[in-house]
């Protein structure tokens, strides 16, 4: 399987509508992978988490996987990131033609900090959530506001970590990132695991706990997820998906969530999320895990 991705600034949406128009078979059909970056490519970083989960399993199921770049400025852009040091040691990496375009364009977005962690169930590392919020906080040029919002993404980042290191089940590890632009002004909070996604945990529980939404398809439970807090252990429980959910929208964030096999995206409207047009896709290819991205549009 050959994957293309050309010179633009590309979401984990991005990618999955690059792949799924590529993609013919099941990676279980397949033996080869090649990922091709055109000079002037770039990857926000829930297209990080999310491509990084994407391949470290392809390569945990022993499959070849293989970068290929354009341009040795593209490969030290993604260095500079922090994505090689992430990513599955089985892949090959590959200059094709060895061009460097020159750095005159800087980046296609310029101001922009990016701090990305793997997570490790086996191993935490409590230091995780205070560093990625406090990267968010030290770039908010207000001080009033940071103060604001440092709860906020402190609350958010730690309740979906928290996922990580209580559902996942996998020996891969789970990524989280952030993303500032202009002083805060644009924010992401990533984090993608490779283990169960959670529906695929709560799933089992519904006839018990709660059976009127064991009928519903996967797009309708999670926003009942999102709405009530249902947790697989039961009524009364915490959810930490709606937890972050509800701090979010506080801010007015918009919320990308990749499954199995389908994406969901949801805007806030009058304080809930709420679904709009074009906000599902299908028949995208099969990734393990839950990949979540909060999208904070700052007024400061």
């Amino acid at each position: 399987m050959h994957y293309c991705f050309g010179p633009q600034l590309l979401r984990s949406s991005d990618l999955d509508l690059i792949m799924s128009t590529e993609n013919q078979l099941a990676p279980s059909e397949l033996r080869d992978f090649e990922f091709h970056f055109a000079p002037y490519c770039e990857l926000t970083v829930d297209a990080m988490t999310f491509l990084l989960s994407y391949v470290n399993q392809l390569c945990a199921n022993n499959h070849n996987v293989s970068f290929c770049f354009d341009a040795e400025d593209t490969i030290k852009q993604f260095d500079g990131d922090g994505f090689f040091k992430h990513l599955s040691s089985s892949v090959s990496i590959c200059p094709v033609n060895s061009i460097s375009v020159g750095r005159s364009y800087d980046r296609i977005l310029t101001d922009r900090v990016i701090k990305l962690i793997n997570i490790n169930a086996d191993r935490p590392d409590q230091t995780v959530t205070p560093q990625l919020a406090d990267a968010i906080v030290n770039a908010i040029k207000n001080s009033q506001f940071a103060r604001r919002l440092n709860v906020a993404v402190f609350t958010i980042i730690g309740e979906l970590i928290d996922n990580i290191l209580q559902h996942s089940s996998t020996n891969i590890d789970g990524f989280s990132g952030v993303e500032i632009y202009n002083g805060g002004k644009l924010i992401r909070i990533a984090v993608s695991d490779s283990g169960r996604g959670i529906l695929q945990t709560l799933r089992p529980t519904l006839t018990a706990e709660f059976p009127k939404l064991n009928r519903l398809n996967d797009t309708k439970l999670l926003i009942e997820v999102l709405k009530r807090g249902v947790s697989r252990h039961g009524q009364g429980r915490g959810c930490g998906l709606k937890t972050s959910a509800d701090w979010a929208i506080k801010f007015g964030a918009c919320l990308d969530i990749r499954l199995s096999n389908i994406r969901i995206v949801l805007f806030p409207d009058k304080g809930k999320y709420a679904l709009r047009t074009p906000i599902c896709f299908g028949d995208l290819p099969d990734i393990g895990g839950t990949h979540i991205c909060f999208t904070f549009t700052l007024d400061i």
